[in-house]
């Protein structure tokens, strides 16, 4: 199916200046509006994390969070670049943009020029892809790892050489420093090997390869084995509509867009029925697609871990079987261009729909106007508790942009202070939950009166501060 026009120059160009203009467009809506949403509680983190020395740094990594290693790291430097919303945001914006060519790359090299310039367009305008370009967290550079990596796996099967190797092996454990949930796409590399091409699985080149990653990876597998389920422990446990939901997610966000993908799938399975030579290319593409939801969904029923942006490493694959679906049907006939120059106006009709309601609807915590708000208000002598301690992140940012030193830190599990207003931030904690109003008898039981309360957008993270100061 890939080399109905392989052999056309002027295709192969042609598919080049598509992927260049996806490519484009992608940094274009990658960068529009990237600084206007309020840094939430991860992005927080994510700057708390990777400021100041290395030192901090390395606590961070070793004993806080050490999923995102490669991340922090590398915000770390990227901070001397600048420290607004936007700057901080757009080293995960490059990572987003550099995705697309190799997508594209990718997409040739399985299916021919036409699947891998549609693949990147495919890429570059889903709504779930902006979004994460546009989060200071690590899930654009893991998804730019993982398809580096599969680019140098396929690239191996076609054509063995060292370089490939080596480059496969140095993305492949580089990503699982992005981000541990890159082993669902080791994964389906492996089976790969296994149900397609057990040929090359036990060659002394594989072997070496397969040792290469295991070693690199021994010190994030200590690092999962010391801190376990704790750091996701508070993902729920997922239900079929969950399922449907986090995949239409992955596949732009709309319901339309998981069809087409889900036909495509199927297209492209009906290929491989009929093509054995392709049957491999096909096979990883389409369980690249599948299993990392699918396994992710039902091992949540032991430890749950069925959250979107655990699942990103499957979008590009999304791209790969849409883009290779599409270019079955081009390849086919007039009646099937038509069909497919229609599916791929959707895709663009449907994916700017999702944009326009991401740009414009306030999804992220608004620590931004939070903060502002204390800051606005604080008289000298005032105090500010948290009923998150890690909720301290995003707050302590703006305070750093505000270039004023805030108010003083107050551990709320040490008691009202002896003097002085208290700022009371709680996030995820309804007023009337137990946390709340035990620490509101204890500030009573002190002398203090609740004040005010203020709400921030959107309701459903409870995020509200309130000003507690002394009676009398």
């Amino acid at each position: 199916m890939a080399t109905a026009f392989a052999g056309r120059p002027s295709l192969i160009r042609s598919s080049v200046v598509s992927a260049a203009a996806a490519t484009a467009v992608g940094a274009a809506l990658d960068a529009l509006f990237v600084g206007r949403k309020s840094f939430w509680e991860d992005e927080g983190s994510s700057w708390a994390f990777a400021q100041g020395s290395v030192s901090n740094l390395k606590h961070a990594v070793l004993h806080v969070d050490p999923n995102m290693t490669l991340y922090y790291g590398l915000l770390h430097l990227w901070l001397h670049v600048g420290d607004s919303e936007g700057a901080i945001r757009a080293l995960s914006g490059i990572f987003a943009v550099l995705t697309a060519p190799v997508i594209y790359l990718l997409g040739v090299r399985l299916f021919g020029p036409i699947a891998g310039a549609l693949a990147a367009v495919t890429f570059a305008v889903n709504a779930f892809i902006v979004e994460y370009a546009q989060e200071a967290r690590s899930y654009s550079l893991v998804t730019f790892l993982v398809s580096l990596s599969s680019y140098f796996f396929v690239s191996e099967l076609l054509r063995p050489s060292r370089r490939t190797r080596v480059g496969y092996v140095a993305a492949t454990v580089l990503a699982m420093y992005a981000h541990f949930f890159a082993i669902w796409v080791l994964l389906v590399q492996l089976l790969t090997l296994v149900v397609f091409r057990r040929d090359v699985l036990l060659t002394r080149r594989c072997l070496s390869v397969v040792v290469a990653i295991g070693l690199g990876y021994l010190p994030a597998a200590a690092q999962i084995a010391r801190f376990g389920h704790a750091n996701i422990a508070w993902i729920p446990r997922p239900t079929f509509r969950t399922l449907v939901h986090i995949s239409a997610r992955l596949a732009g966000g709309h319901w339309a867009l998981l069809l087409i993908a889900l036909a495509s799938a199927a297209l492209l399975g009906r290929s491989a029925v009929r093509q054995t030579a392709a049957q491999w290319r096909i096979g990883f593409v389409l369980m690249w697609l599948l299993l990392p939801v699918l396994l992710s969904f039902v091992l949540s029923f032991v430890e749950t871990m069925f959250y979107p942006a655990y699942l990103i490493v499957s979008v590009p694959a999304v791209a790969l079987v849409v883009g290779g679906g599409l270019a079955a049907l081009v390849e086919r006939g007039v009646l099937e261009r038509a069909i497919a120059a229609v599916v791929l106006v959707a895709i663009l009709a449907l994916s700017g729909m999702e944009l326009h309601q991401w740009y414009t609807t306030a999804l992220k915590e608004d620590w931004r106007g939070a903060t502002r708000y204390v800051l606005t208000h604080e008289h000298v002598g005032d105090h500010v508790a948290f009923y998150v301690p890690h909720a301290q992140n995003p707050f302590d940012y703006y305070v750093h942009l505000s270039g004023s030193p805030g108010p003083a830190v107050n551990d709320i599990g040490g008691g009202p202070p002896r003097s002085g207003r208290v700022w009371l931030v709680r996030l995820h904690e309804p007023a009337n939950s137990p946390v709340v109003t035990g620490f509101g008898r204890r500030l009573a039981g002190a002398g203090y009166a609740l004040i005010s309360t203020r709400m921030f957008s959107p309701p459903r993270a409870q995020l509200a501060v309130s000003l507690y100061a002394p009676r009398g």
